[in-house]
């Protein structure tokens, strides 16, 4: 039963979200959500730190950094600085930067 619910969830998933990995859109909203939930979090610590997060949309995620006194994220540098990472396919460099 756990096997047709999660092929049932799936296929319901892609149905109401089809494709939003590759939509430019989706990934300048999470950036922007990340970029404000960590701005939030800066004014909650001492001292000026790098902050980093990922931003995932289904199974690709992609890495940012936060630098002191700038409002805005940067790609995190990597072998595919600005690209996503398909988790399965890529996940070697994943943990290499995790």
């Amino acid at each position: 039963m756990a096997t047709l619910r999660k092929s049932f969830s799936s296929t319901r998933e892609e149905a109401m979200f089809p494709h939003y990995e590759t939509q430019q859109s989706k990934w300048i909203e999470a950036v922007e959500q990340l970029t404000n939930y960590l701005k939030l979090v800066r004014t909650e610590q001492i001292g000026n730190q790098v902050l980093y997060g990922a931003v995932t949309i289904r199974t690709y995620v992609r890495f940012y950094f936060l630098m002191p006194n700038k409002p805005v994220m940067e790609d995190y540098p990597s072998t595919e600085t600005g690209e996503a990472y398909e988790l399965k396919h890529d996940q070697e460099e994943v943990h290499k930067i995790l």
